[in-house]
């Protein structure tokens, strides 16, 4: 399965798919979660200052669901031991990743975290970087993913670098972190240089991305910190910079879903931060069809306690670009962007189906302008 096609194919770029069908006509599908996860958990004020994780936004050092050699099952040092590892590995097993190893995998793809296992290594654990894992491949064809997460997989305290980290599409559309089941959880990593996107999720599955620093995912056109392509995600605490979007989501059926909290989006952007595709999109924004009613924006989006550093341009915070199937709620972030320009920052384009913001979608009580609010960061 290939979360880069399936968003290809929403771009209208190709027409034949790979695996991450149900962006076109197939029937609806609830998310695979509930949400928002956790209501009850949610603190007053602005911004992603108020994070009540105990952890540091972005991860590194301080964490604290640190994964230590002494509880690996397996150490590896080099490419022909991680690969063994992982193709050996059972559900429960961990493969620690030395954390002063630097793994070249290039003209490697699809690398399989078996379902239930953790692949990890010590990122900010006595001043670790942690382990780096890269392609540097520039000659893939098609939309390559790098590595493919089963389901209740986690990857947690890794360097995961790709081979483009600039706004051009010179090298292979590469996707980084790809969930392909449900209950994954990417942690604590720093991922960067994949032109698709860093992390994401497909077709009815469930990923919870956090804690992670994810910066360099910019390729023109896409650039992705986070695809949700389908499926759905809590996506909290993570620290994006120079990305087209910071989180991408897929128009059509399967619905994409997510819940963004507690995320950092830094200054240096080409884009919206938070997306959302949806029938309002046509074939000036690159796509083979639309506008459509019956496209739908996402199912359920909830946008809430994020900052938002970007300004000016097409750099805003909040983009939907249609209707959902459930509701889009943003309240309680920061933006940098000034009160007046509310409705440009987080925007509803609904305007070539016809309507007129906001329809399944509600803003309210956020904060505006670069003044520091009471209990933000």
């Amino acid at each position: 399965m290939r979360l880069l096609l399936a968003m290809v194919i929403v771009m209208g770029l190709v027409a034949a798919a790979l695996g991450l069908a149900g962006c076109g006509g197939s029937e609806p599908s609830g998310p695979s979660r509930t949400l928002p996860i956790d209501p009850g958990s949610i603190p007053s004020g602005y911004g992603a200052g108020v994070n009540p994780t105990g952890d540091g936004i972005g991860g590194g050092e301080g964490y604290s669901r640190m994964v230590t050699p002494a509880s690996a099952d397996r150490v590896v040092r080099t490419k022909v031991e991680l690969l063994s590892a992982l193709s050996g590995a059972s559900s429960g097993d961990v493969v620690y990743v030395d954390d002063a190893a630097e793994i070249d995998l290039t003209g490697k793809t699809d690398i399989a975290v078996p379902a239930g296992v953790t692949l990890a290594s010590g990122r900010g654990q006595g001043g670790s970087a942690g382990a780096l894992i890269y392609a540097n491949d520039t000659t893939a064809s098609g939309f390559p993913s790098f590595m493919e997460i089963r389901s209740r997989g986690r990857v947690t305290g890794l360097r995961v670098r790709g081979p483009d980290g600039t706004t051009s599409r010179t090298y292979p559309l590469y996707a980084g972190l790809v969930a392909t089941g449900d209950d994954v959880e990417v942690d604590n990593c720093e991922v960067y240089n994949w032109p698709q996107s860093g992390v994401g999720v497909g077709d009815h599955h469930y990923a919870h991305f956090h804690h992670n620093y994810i910066h360099h995912c910019q390729a023109a056109g896409f650039g992705y910190g986070v695809c949700v392509s389908g499926g759905t995600a809590l996506i909290e605490a993570n620290y994006f910079d120079y990305y087209r979007h910071a989180i991408a989501g897929a128009r059509g059926y399967p619905v994409s879903s997510y819940e963004a909290r507690y995320n950092i989006t830094g200054p240096n952007a080409t884009n919206t931060a938070f997306d959302m595709h949806g029938g309002n999109d046509d074939p000036s924004w690159g796509f083979n069809d639309g506008p459509d009613q019956g496209v739908p924006a996402g199912g359920t989006i909830i946008i809430h306690h994020n900052t938002f550093q970007a300004t000016g341009g097409n750099r805003i915070s909040v983009g939907i670009r249609g209707v959902p199937t459930d509701a889009c709620q943003v309240y309680e972030n920061w933006t940098y962007w000034e009160s007046k320009y509310s409705a440009d920052t987080f925007k509803q384009c609904v305007d070539n189906l016809g309507l007129k913001a906001y329809v399944k979608m509600s803003v309210r009580d956020n904060w505006y302008g670069e003044q520091t609010p009471a209990s933000a960061a």
